[in-house]
């Protein structure tokens, strides 16, 4: 890998956890009491489908505080509160809250999504530079019949010289 990858090299070794898992497997207690988590819950990755839920959910929160707020109905908090209208201000701040936190949240997945995109496009267009061969042409001899490169003036095997032909 180039030097730009090492700090997320450092950050996750992902085919050394996942040996680690593997030998360890049946090892119940492998885990407890090591700060270590497996790599099947812990592995970073694509966090779009996160993205999606807490966005999703900061809607639906959000849509179900105006209904209690707008709606004909009755928001009761155990009888503490004998106002209606304070009641249902009550809900509608907490939904109000727990959407800006799922909000929030989903922002954050979105950052994570967009980091790993970027790493994953990266790293593909590495892996495509890394393969590629620099090598030269080859040409056959026509004395001995042995391959080698092309920028050769002689053959290396049976010295013909493809100059003076």
């Amino acid at each position: 890998m180039s030097e730009k990858y090492k700090d997320f090299e450092k950050e996750y070794d992902s085919l050394k956890d996942i040996i680690e898992f593997q030998n360890n497997t049946f090892n119940p207690g492998h885990y407890v009491g090591t700060g270590k988590v497996p790599p099947t819950v812990s592995a970073p990755g694509n966090a779009t489908p996160l993205v999606v839920l807490c966005f999703v959910a900061a809607v639906l929160l959000a849509a179900f505080g105006l209904y209690l707020f707008f709606g004909n109905t009755t928001v009761t908090f155990m009888g503490l509160i004998e106002s209606p209208i304070v009641n249902k201000i009550i809900a509608l701040i907490i939904m109000l809250i727990l959407s800006a936190f799922f909000t929030a949240a989903g922002f954050t997945y979105l950052k994570k999504a967009k980091k790993y995109y970027k790493l994953k496009k990266d790293m593909k267009n590495e892996l495509i530079d890394e393969t590629v061969e620099d090598k030269l042409w080859q040409r056959t001899c026509p004395k001995c019949g042995t391959s080698h490169d092309i920028d050769y003036p002689k053959c290396p095997n049976c010295k013909f010289d493809y100059l003076k032909r």
